[in-house]
C-alpha cells in the first residue's frame, strides 16, 4: 500500500530538468494554458543518463502545440514540432 501511495506522489512531482525545460518553451511560446513535459529521467526506474532532450505540449483551445526542447550546456534550444495536435506527451 505504501509503494502505491509512493507512486502516486512521484507522478505528480516534477524534476529539475522537466521544470527547466517547461520553462524554456513558455520562454518561447508565451502560451496562455499550460505546458508540460516529458520527464529528465531515462532508464528503467530513472537509472539511465539525465535527458537532454524533452517533448513538451503548450494546452490551447482542447488541443495543444508540440515542442522540443534540447539542452545543450544550461541553455535550451526550443523549436515547435507541430501545431494543433493531440495532448499527449510520450512514455519518458
Amino acid at each position: 500500500m505504501a509503494l502505491v501511495a509512493l507512486a502516486l506522489l512521484a507522478a505528480g512531482c516534477e524534476d529539475s530538468g522537466q521544470s527547466s525545460a517547461r520553462h524554456a518553451v513558455g520562454r518561447v511560446a508565451r502560451p496562455t494554458g499550460r505546458v508540460a513535459c516529458t520527464s529528465g529521467t531515462t532508464g528503467h526506474f530513472g537509472s539511465g543518463p539525465a535527458a537532454t532532450v524533452f517533448v513538451c505540449v503548450v494546452h490551447a483551445g482542447g488541443r495543444c502545440d508540440r515542442y522540443v526542447a534540447r539542452r545543450r550546456g544550461g541553455r535550451f534550444t526550443v523549436r515547435i514540432q507541430a501545431r494543433r495536435t493531440d495532448c499527449t506527451l510520450p512514455v519518458s
